[in-house]
């Protein structure tokens, strides 16, 4: 797409070419003020033109030029210009600030390689962005090093997000180019539409967590020649500890970024501005940090409001409050497939957790299952996850209780998950 020497919107001169992807084209320009800008084009034919879908390009564009924080690349202006190539049709363009430097993909495909201090400089300005994104009620979907700018080192580095709003209109179908296998390693679980969870905030986070995983441990926790392999280890399988290929790595950000990579939405951070806490606590020197201590879910959740089950659920949420009291209870969520009992449970999920709440499951079903406890044996491994971020208070008195039944009567448990010894004791 050839528009050296093109003016858009009457004020800006495009003078050379920047770079371009499988679906834009980006040029550096000069204002009639003299500031340099970005100019991306949207590929003519890259966006389908479809009038519901141009409505949504526009509307989420508005809403991301509502952004101004330093760690995110500003958005000026939005429009459509006719199209180079194709008489009659038009393209869209987005005006943006011009950051210099290098994207944190380039630097990494030249071999460069970045100081513990530097990984957690970036990682410190690009969850202060997601935060700020976040309290607007938007999720990047995109978070990996093509979409990370960086510049400087040391103590002077700066780290820009780019590439705000725009997932939503790639197209994954068909074979996927390399474009698109960067986007699935850095994918989360949730984002691949296999399981049934929301694309919210902490979806960002676990791409974070990816990305941190590639610059401290020098390569990426799943590795898969195509898009259904790669995807397949985000659902299914755990990584390895970061420290297996980087020994040096501290283990108060190893287990950091492990909780970055849960499966479930609900077992990682719950919001940007809790790892931050968290990741500032590192670089102030502290060695103990528990990760998702200071930790409260924002509630960005971008699902429909559940339908026709609003007294069924008020009725959930009355018992576990009554539970928080120290009543403890039995529900059980029937009814006939469809009927909304997995969405039930998902909204009491975040009901608990908004409340500084842990919310523990285990799942069984019919002729898959071939472990006894099953179900338990997730819901104990869950909890045994959790149980080191509990108060001492909390700790010391449920290992008081748990002796006081009898360590004998624990035998089926122990068997389960042989880490219960750390609560119930030798």
């Amino acid at each position: 797409m050839e528009l050296a020497g093109r003016t858009i919107a009457d004020r800006y001169v495009i003078t050379d070419l920047i770079g371009e992807g499988g679906m834009s084209v980006v040029f550096r320009a000069l204002g009639v003020d003299g500031a340099i800008v970005a100019v991306k084009v949207l590929r003519e034919g890259g966006v389908s033109r479809r009038i519901e879908d141009i409505i949504r390009f526009n509307a989420e564009a508005r809403m991301v030029a509502r952004i101004s924080h330093p760690g995110v690349v500003a958005l000026y202006e939005i429009g459509e210009m006719p199209a180079p190539l194709s008489a009659g049709h038009s393209v869209h363009y987005l005006v943006m600030e011009y950051v210099a430097g290098t994207s944190l993909q380039d630097a990494l495909n030249h071999g460069e390689t970045f100081a513990p201090d530097e990984i957690l400089n970036i990682a410190s300005q690009v969850c202060d962005g997601l935060a700020h994104v976040h309290d607007l009620g938007i999720v990047h979907r995109d978070i990996k090093p093509g979409n990370i700018m960086i510049s400087g080192r040391g103590d002077g580095l700066r780290a820009v997000i780019i590439d705000f709003g725009l997932a939503h209109v790639r197209e994954f179908g068909g074979d996927a180019g390399e474009g698109a296998l960067g986007t699935f390693r850095y994918m989360s679980p949730e984002q691949s539409g296999i399981i049934r969870r929301t694309v919210d905030e902490r979806s960002d986070l676990y791409s974070l967590g990816v990305l941190l995983y590639r610059l401290i441990a020098g390569r990426l926790p799943f590795e898969g020649e195509d898009a259904s392999s790669i995807i397949h280890q985000h659902i299914a399988k755990k990584p390895e500890a970061p420290s297996n290929f980087n020994p040096d790595t501290p283990p108060v950000v190893e287990r950091m970024v492990l909780r970055l990579l849960e499966k479930e939405p609900g077992n990682r951070y719950q919001s940007s501005r809790g790892l931050l806490h968290d990741i500032r606590m590192i670089m102030s020197g502290s060695t103990d940090v528990i990760p998702g201590a200071a930790d409260r879910q924002a509630r960005l959740n971008s699902r429909t409001g559940i339908v026709g089950r609003d007294s069924d659920l008020a009725r959930l949420r009355s018992r576990y409050d009554d539970l928080a009291r120290g009543k403890g209870s039995v529900c059980l969520i029937s009814g006939e497939a469809g009927r909304g009992k997995t969405r039930l449970a998902e909204e009491l999920r975040d009901h608990v957790v908004s409340s500084d709440g842990i919310f523990i499951e285990g799942k069984c079903f019919a002729g898959e299952n071939k472990v006894p406890y099953g179900p338990f044996k997730d819901a104990l491994n869950l909890y045994l996850q959790h149980f080191p971020r509990l108060s001492d208070r909390y700790r010391l008195d449920l290992k008081a209780r748990i002796q006081s039944i009898g360590i004998d009567r624990c035998g089926v448990a122990l068997r389960l998950n042989p880490l219960l010894i750390e609560i119930t004791g030798p």
